[in-house]
C-alpha cells in the first residue's frame, strides 16, 4: 500500500489534490509524517484515522491464510458434507431400529416385514386415511388370545400452504393393532380434549359423547361414535383404564373387528411390552365387555 492512495481518499473531500508515491509501513506516527511533508491540513486528520483503519482491517485480512477465507467452493463443499452426514445418520438409526425390531420378532416368534406391509390399507381408520405417502414399516405380528397382535411404525406427510410455497412434514408413530374375526366393535374415535377449541367445536355442534356420571373422563377425551353402543363399550371399568393410561397414548380407534391404540410417537422396541398390555386390556374389554383386569 502506498501513501498515493492514503492522501487521496482524505483530502479530495478538502480540495487539495497532492500526491506521494512513497511506501508507508503500518503506524500512526509514519502516516502523519507523510501527511505533514505532503501539507495536509489539521482538519483532515479524522479523515486520514479513518482511512488507516480501513487499510489495517484491509492488511490484516491479507494477512491471513488463504484457507481462512472460504470461497464460495469451499461453502459448497461444507454444506454438502454437513447434509451427507446427517442423511447417514438417520439411514444408519434407521437400521439399527429395523434389526431392534427384527430381533424382537425372533424372540417373539412372530412374523416381520421390514416395509411394504399393508396394514394401513386393510381398515378404515382415521389414522390410516391422513396426509399422503402413508406407509408402514417394522411390521410385527402374532397371533394371542385368539386374535392377531399387530405392533409397527406408521407414517404420513403433510403439506402447508404459505404466501411463498408448501411446505412437507412427515409425521411417524407407533400404533399396536388386535383384530380378531369373532370382534364385534362399533365405529368409535377417542383422543384427549384440547380445552377452549374442543369446548367451542362442541358449542357449534360437534360430537363429543360425555358421560354426567363420569366428570372427569368426559373433560379428558373427546369421544366419538354410535351414541349408544359406543356408550356401551366404554365401560366404568375401560374409562378408568383410559384415564389411568391417557398420557400414554394419542388416540384410539375400533371399528371391523379391530381395536387400534396410536401412540403419537415412535416408541422403542424394548417397550413393546407396555405397548401391547395397554392396548389388550382394552381388546379385553372390547371383546367381552367384562373387566381390564
Amino acid at each position: 500500500m502506498y501513501c498515493l492512495s492514503l492522501v487521496r481518499v482524505a483530502v479530495v473531500g478538502r480540495g487539495s489534490f497532492r500526491f506521494a508515491a512513497r511506501p508507508v509501513r503500518s503506524g500512526m506516527g509514519i502516516l502523519s509524517g507523510c501527511c505533514r511533508r505532503l501539507g495536509v491540513a489539521a482538519g483532515a486528520a479524522a479523515d486520514i484515522v479513518c482511512v488507516q483503519t480501513v487499510l489495517k482491517r484491509r492488511q490484516y485480512a491479507a494477512a491471513l491464510p488463504k484457507g481462512d477465507l472460504m470461497s464460495p467452493a469451499a461453502v459448497a463443499v461444507a454444506i454438502i458434507v454437513v447434509v451427507g452426514g446427517i442423511i447417514w445418520l438417520a439411514f444408519h438409526l434407521e437400521r439399527r431400529r429395523r434389526e431392534a425390531w427384527k430381533a424382537l420378532a425372533l424372540r417373539l416368534g412372530a412374523d416381520f416385514e421390514a416395509k411394504g406391509s399393508d396394514l394401513h390399507l386393510r381398515f378404515p381408520f382415521q389414522l390410516f386415511g391422513r396426509g399422503s405417502r402413508r406407509r408402514t414399516k417394522n411390521h410385527l405380528w402374532w397371533k394371542s388370545e385368539g386374535a392377531v397382535v399387530h405392533l409397527a411404525d406408521y407414517y404420513y406427510t403433510t403439506r402447508r400452504y404459505t404466501g411463498k410455497g408448501t411446505s412437507s412434514q412427515t409425521h411417524s408413530q407407533t400404533v399396536c393393532l388386535v383384530e380378531s374375526a369373532d370382534l364385534d366393535v362399533p365405529r368409535t374415535f377417542l383422543r384427549r380434549e384440547l380445552g377452549v377449541l374442543d369446548w367451542a367445536g362442541e358449542k357449534l355442534g360437534a360430537q363429543d359423547i360425555d358421560f354426567p356420571e363420569d366428570g372427569e373422563f368426559s373433560k379428558a377425551f373427546v369421544l366419538k361414535g354410535d351414541e349408544v353402543r359406543t356408550r356401551q363399550i366404554m365401560t366404568p371399568e375401560l374409562r378408568r383404564h383410559l384415564l389411568q393410561h391417557r398420557k400414554a397414548f394419542s388416540t384410539l380407534e375400533m371399528g371391523q373387528g379391530a381395536v387400534m391404540v396410536n401412540f403419537g410417537r415412535k416408541r422403542k422396541p424394548e417397550q413393546f411390552e407396555e405397548l401391547v398390555s395397554l392396548t389388550m386390556q382394552v381388546y379385553r374389554v372390547a371383546a367381552t365387555g367384562g373387566s381390564v383386569w
